[in-house]
């Protein structure tokens, strides 16, 4: 792998989880909204959430192989 596609890779996987943050403060936003009312919608986008949370977790992993 040349040094700039590994560059390229690592400003990609700085962006997703830059992308991942703003979505997982966006799904914190709708779960006060849904809390109390609507247990379903509460329980789906905490499930969402907490996918989210992995997908991050893993694209960290493969980040630091790369650097």
């Amino acid at each position: 792998m040349t040094e700039t596609t590994r560059e390229t890779l690592l400003r990609t996987y700085d962006q997703a989880g830059k992308d991942l943050d703003r979505c997982l403060g966006n799904l914190r936003r709708l779960e006060l909204v849904y809390e109390p009312a609507h247990p379903m919608q509460h329980s789906m986008i905490v499930a969402v959430a907490g996918s989210v949370l992995e997908i991050q977790r893993l694209l960290q992993r493969i980040r630091s192989e790369l650097a």
